[in-house]
């Protein structure tokens, strides 16, 4: 059985990479052939979504991965390793992976670290009565190791709700923890750990064995770096601006706060008092820090790099005043960061393009020299990598700009079509490049390892446009920014309207055109022609089909659409197109001011589950509409009346029977039939449930033996699947006749 379970899921990994259109960039970017597919592997380990938080190499150039898998119930602590060529090991726990679950409820790994003699140490959380620390460590055959701990893992608990978001072992086995605490209505403190090789909290550290940065503000800790003099630097976040601040704690190997860094052993880091989080941060040989995560610019977010002395000191000579930002046009953060034997720093996590969230690369000299626009290239399999050109403005603090040149260069990778994030990243000792995360294929998400050659990424020449997605309209640039805060029934985004030709330009060309002239008719006239007309209304255009087009007040309001270019799970009616039935909003505008520049589009009353593709538009006062680069979101989906009653779309309850309809109702067509129904009289159900605790308790109650059954049927026989539909179809409805009589007889 095992080794059957094995081919089925090879081939679903299989599958997973031929259908979901695998990036294969080698031959223009730098991804390597010779691992995986393409450079890629994608791995499907459960019937949900599969994630990847950290990644080790070994010594042996063997690549382990830590997360989680989810089982269609809950999450559990998910450990992987991979070969030099992207297979998983199958002498690690006999199919390459292993799960582990220390509680009721979700057990996830966030980090991990190889200790000296190969055992593997992962750090997370676990959930029972509430959620605390989890601590497993693995013999170097993925097996529990039992010397550990209590039978190979350790539960670390502090009176709230912790858990671990890295963790980092000395070369004598000593482990070091670090992630938050949060309890009742106290601001979320950042807490380090101190473990000795036994698995047993070391009570000389700290507090017995922990610290904990209580402060009237919150901060967290999400990296952890041991220095050669035992001191230990902890980087993350804090709101001590009102806002969020980079953060950074070191203490001494006692525990106590090391008062040769910063202030009292902390820094707070700002920049132009923008937000800005750091997610990770690596120790130069010569003591100097790298932090890496982002910075908010009233927008969106950019991928930040910042560099500091030993001391805690910014260190001017890094990128400009320390600070290197690097403005995509559109949201993007940076996760991890390494550094090649060369100098030069490596950045990855995502940014979001027109298909989503894809994986981004990003490479600095040591010295952050600058920040960079970005540009398109086309590779000979049409392959679309984005690259950095070695030219870029700086933003300084007052406002004005400067040119620097860099050695800097940047690399997309969109696994599939839906979104792509890298989490962590490792360089091997050729210069080989490793990271990992996940790729959704639009039904869940799969683990994902990509494996980067030791050459520089691609440079190429800045673009007209700046690089930032948008189309060229007369003498307008219009683009429309990536969707984001998308619920069930509303999203936001924008736009940004641009003039090519500016009053000056204007005036330059017609001196040049009329200079023979003696009178200003001919400059005058020149110059109405070339400039630019004025934009009388802006926003945003959407719709279920691609291309939406703006409709003036004189248009008529038919919004008919053929209901064979519909997209999504939604199945329409003749009843009014309202959000409140749940029936397909089709199409729809913003209305967001008037002239150039940017601005937010606040989207409203559109269904969920359903496909949306959108565009910035701008009228001329000459009554011409333009249109930017098109976008695309899928709303939130929806389980109305198990949500109500659970409390929430992300609760196991809830995420099993939603699997149900998507991966069981949606073959058949009795089935089909059922959720149309469904859709349109179970939000006013829903909303009756979510009033009355009593309620809701009893459709618990109710719906608990259809967890069930669907948990069953998602893994069973097609003849299981035909018996149990039938059985969950009459329960439902029986459900819905007993709620709608007493929503009619008021009994409550």
């Amino acid at each position: 059985m095992k080794n059957l379970g094995k081919v089925i899921r090879m081939g679903i990994c299989v599958f997973s990479v031929i259908f979901t259109g695998s990036s294969a960039v080698f031959g223009a970017g730098s991804l390597d052939p010779g691992f995986g597919t393409n450079g890629v592997t994608v791995t499907d380990f459960g019937i949900g979504d599969d994630e990847a938080y950290d990644l080790v190499v070994q010594p042996d150039g063997k690549i382990v991965v830590a997360g989680f898998s989810y089982n269609g119930a809950v999450r559990n602590m998910a450990v992987a390793r991979y070969l030099t060529d992207g297979s998983l090991d199958s002498d690690f726990s006999d199919d390459g992976y292993a799960t582990f679950s220390l509680g009721t409820g979700d057990t996830i790994g966030h980090s991990l670290a190889v200790q000296e003699d190969g055992k593997i140490i992962v750090a997370g959380s676990t959930e029972e009565t509430d959620q605390d620390i989890a601590v497993i460590r693995l013999a170097t055959d993925g097996n529990l190791d039992t010397t550990f701990g209590s039978n190979g893992h350790l539960i670390v608990s502090a009176d709230g709700n912790e858990f671990a978001s890295e963790v980092e072992v000395t070369a004598d086995g000593t482990i070091y923890l670090t992630g938050a605490k949060s309890q009742g209505e106290l601001p979320v403190a950042t807490i380090i750990v101190r473990i000795d090789s036994d698995g047993v909290i070391d009570s000389t550290f700290g507090s017995d064995g922990l610290i904990t940065v209580e402060r009237a503000y919150s901060n967290n800790g999400y990296s952890l770096n041991i220095n050669e003099d035992g001191t230990v630097l902890v980087a993350g976040s804090n709101s001590s601006n009102g806002g969020y601040a980079g953060s950074l704690l070191q203490f001494s190997s006692d525990g106590s706060p090391d008062n040769d860094f910063g202030t009292n052993g902390e820094v707070s880091l700002t920049v132009d008092e923008s937000d800005v989080e750091i997610f990770d941060a690596i120790v130069l040989e010569d003591g100097r820090i790298v932090v890496a995560g982002y910075l908010h610019n009233g927008s969106y977010r950019e991928p930040l790099l910042a560099g500091l002395l030993a001391n805690g000191m910014i260190d001017e000579e890094f990128g400009q005043d320390g600070i290197v930002h690097t403005d995509l046009g559109y949201d993007g953060v940076a996760y991890g960061v390494a550094q090649r034997s060369d100098g030069s720093l490596l950045l990855t996590g995502y940014g979001i393009t027109s298909s989503g969230k894809d994986m981004i690369l990003l490479e600095v000299d040591d010295t952050g020299t600058g920040v960079t626009d970005v540009s398109e290239i086309a590779t000979d399999d049409d392959t679309t990598v984005t690259a950095l050109s070695a030219v870029s403005t700086i933003e300084e603090s007052e406002q004005s700009t400067t040119s620097s040149t860099i050695t800097a260069r940047y690399l997309v990778t969109d696994i599939a079509a839906y979104d792509d994030v890298s989490r962590a990243i490792s360089i091997l000792p050729e210069g080989a490049v490793v990271t990992a995360g996940y790729a959704s294929n639009g039904t869940d998400t799969d683990i994902a390892v990509l494996r980067y050659t030791a050459e520089q990424l691609p440079e190429t020449a800045r673009s007209a446009a700046g690089g930032v997605a948008g189309e060229v309209s007369g003498n307008f640039f219009v683009t429309t920014f990536p969707i984001f805060d998308i619920t069930r029934n509303s999203a936001a985004g924008g736009g940004s309207i641009s003039e090519r030709v500016s009053e000056q330009n204007c005036e330059t060309f017609c001196g040049l055109e009329c200079i023979s002239e003696t009178d200003d008719t001919c400059y005058d006239t020149c110059y109405d022609e070339c400039l630019p007309e004025d934009v009388i209304a802006r926003g945003v255009v959407y719709s279920v089909v691609p291309f939406p087009v703006y409709r003036s007040t004189d248009d008529d309001a038919d919004d008919e659409v053929d209901t064979d270019t519909v997209t999504g799970n939604i199945f329409p009616t003749d009843s009014a197109d309202t959000a409140h039935n749940y029936t397909l909003v089709r199409s729809g505008q913003t209305s967001d001011g008037t002239g150039v520049g940017e601005f937010g589009s606040d989207i409203y009353d559109i269904t969920p589950d359903a496909l949306y593709y959108v565009r910035a538009y701008a009228v001329l006062d000459d009554e011409t509409v333009i249109y930017g680069n098109q976008v695309s979101f899928r709303t939130s989906d929806s389980c109305f009346i198990a949500t109500a009653a659970f409390g929430s779309i992300l609760d196991k309850h809830v995420v099993v029977l939603r699997q149900f309809r998507d991966q069981v109702l949606k073959k058949y067509l009795l089935g089909r039939s059922f959720i149309e129904v469904y859709y349109r009289y179970s939000p006013a159900l829903a909303d009756m449930i979510q009033r009355h605790d009593m309620l809701r308790a009893a459709t618990r109650i109710i719906l608990m033996p259809l967890v069930g059954l669907s948990y069953i049927v998602l893994h069973g026989s097609l003849l299981a699947q035909i018996a149990v539909l039938l059985i969950a179809l009459s329960a439902s409805v029986l459900l819905a006749m007993s709620l709608i009589r007493i929503r009619n007889g008021n009994t409550l």
